[in-house]
C-alpha cells in the first residue's frame, strides 16, 4: 500500500492541505484517503512525492481509484498509460485523469490565507474564466489521446473517458456543472438572468464559443459532432474536494464543529427549478454523503465508442447527454447534490500558517 503520508519533501515545499493531513488530530481524514488509495498503483514512482507537494491531481486520481472500486470494476495497472485500464462484464475501457489548473499567476484552489478568505465572486466572469481552463485541459487530452494513446494495442477499439475535475480557482467548485455543459454541449445555464428576472426556470442558451482575455474565440460545444469522438464521456465531480473527505470522514474531536449546508434536487419539481431542497447547518454528526454524490457522467453521442450503459447506474450520479435536436437529456435516479458548503470545520491550531 502508498505510504502518502511520510513526508518525503521538504516543509516549504508542501502542499497546504497535505501539511494539514500531517497533524495528529486529522487521523480520520487520512483514513479516508488511505481508503481511497487502495490497489491503487504507483507507476512510475512519482505519485507520492506529487501528492505531497501538488495534491489537487493526484487527490483526484485517488478519488477515481476509489469509485472504480466501489463499482466492482477491474484496473490493470501493468500499462504505463492511460491512467485506469479497466474491465467490468468482459468489456474493457480506458480512463484519463485529468483538472483544469489555475490560469498562469492565477490563485490555487486551496489555500487559508486572505487571499482566499477575501476572493470575490462575479459569477458571470468565474464561469468565463472556469469554461476556458476547463475547456483547455479537454483539448489538451484529446491532442495527447491521437499522439500517445491512439495506438496502444490495450486502447484500440476501446471506450476512452476522462475523468476531470476542475481546481482552477479559489472555490472553484462553484462551477457545478455549468462549465461542462457549456463546453461539450455548447448551452450555458444563465443563472444570472434567473435570478435577475426572478425567472422560476434556469434559461438555456446557445454558446459556440467562449471569448478569452486577447478577445481569442474558442469554440465549444465538444460533443455535438465527431470532432470529438475519440472521447466517449467525461466522469466529473465538482464536489470531489477537501470537502468531500471532511463529509466522509468519522466524527472526532478535529471535525466535530463542522456545519454543513447542502442542496440537492427535489422530487416534487421539475429538475430545472430554482428552488432546490436546501439544507442549512447540518451538525457533523447528523450529516450523511456518499462517495457517489455529486458524481455527473456526460456522455459523447457523436462517440466512437460509445460509453457502456452498464457503469455508473447509482441512484446518486447524474448522467448528461443530447438527443438528436440538440436538446439536453437528464438522467437522476434518486436526490442529487448539487452543491455543498462547510463552516467551522476546524480549530485554528490546525491550520497551516
Amino acid at each position: 500500500m502508498l505510504d502518502l503520508f511520510t513526508p518525503i519533501v521538504e516543509t516549504e515545499k508542501q502542499h497546504k492541505i497535505f501539511q494539514m493531513l500531517l497533524n495528529e488530530g486529522m487521523y480520520a481524514e487520512r483514513n479516508v484517503i488511505i481508503d481511497w488509495a487502495n490497489g491503487f498503483v504507483d507507476r512510475d514512482h512519482k505519485f507520492v512525492k506529487e501528492f505531497q507537494t501538488t495534491f489537487e491531481s493526484s487527490f483526484w486520481e485517488l478519488y477515481l481509484n476509489k469509485i472504480l472500486k466501489s463499482e466492482d470494476i477491474d484496473i490493470d495497472y501493468k500499462h504505463h498509460a492511460p491512467d485506469f485500464v479497466c474491465n467490468k462484464n468482459n468489456l474493457s475501457f480506458c480512463i484519463e485523469a485529468t483538472i483544469a489548473n489555475p490560469e498562469q499567476d492565477g490563485l490555487p484552489a486551496y489555500g487559508f490565507g486572505g487571499d482566499h478568505l477575501d476572493f470575490k465572486i462575479d459569477f458571470k466572469e468565474f464561469n468565463r474564466k472556469s469554461i476556458i481552463r476547463i475547456a483547455n485541459s479537454i483539448v489538451s487530452k484529446a491532442q495527447k489521446f491521437k499522439k500517445s494513446y491512439k495506438n496502444l494495442s490495450h486502447v484500440i477499439g476501446k471506450p476512452f473517458i476522462l475523468g476531470l475535475n476542475s481546481f482552477d480557482r479559489p472555490h472553484s467548485h462553484f462551477i457545478g456543472h455549468r462549465g461542462l455543459i457549456a463546453v461539450l454541449y455548447g448551452i450555458y445555464l444563465n443563472e444570472e438572468k434567473a435570478t435577475l428576472n426572478k425567472l422560476n426556470y434556469i434559461p438555456m442558451e446557445k454558446m459556440d464559443f467562449i471569448e478569452k482575455d486577447n478577445g481569442a474565440e474558442i469554440p465549444l460545444g465538444f460533443f455535438k459532432t465527431s470532432e470529438y469522438e475519440d472521447i466517449s464521456a467525461v466522469i466529473y465531480n465538482p464536489y470531489a474536494s477537501w470537502g468531500k473527505v471532511h463529509a466522509l470522514a468519522e466524527v472526532t474531536d478535529a471535525n466535530k464543529n463542522a456545519y454543513f449546508t447542502a442542496l440537492y434536487t427535489r422530487d416534487d419539481v421539475n429538475q430545472s427549478t430554482l428552488i432546490p431542497d436546501i439544507r442549512y447547518g447540518i451538525p457533523k454528526e447528523e450529516y450523511s454523503e456518499s462517495i457517489f454524490d455529486g458524481l455527473y457522467i456526460f456522455h459523447n453521442p457523436h462517440a466512437k465508442y460509445p460509453f457502456p450503459d452498464f457503469l455508473f447506474n447509482h441512484p446518486q450520479i447524474a448522467h448528461f447527454s443530447l438527443d438528436d435536436d440538440g436538446n439536453i437529456m437528464e438522467s437522476i435516479g434518486g436526490k442529487f447534490l448539487l452543491s455543498r458548503t462547510i463552516m467551522g470545520a476546524y480549530a485554528s491550531s490546525l491550520i497551516p500558517k
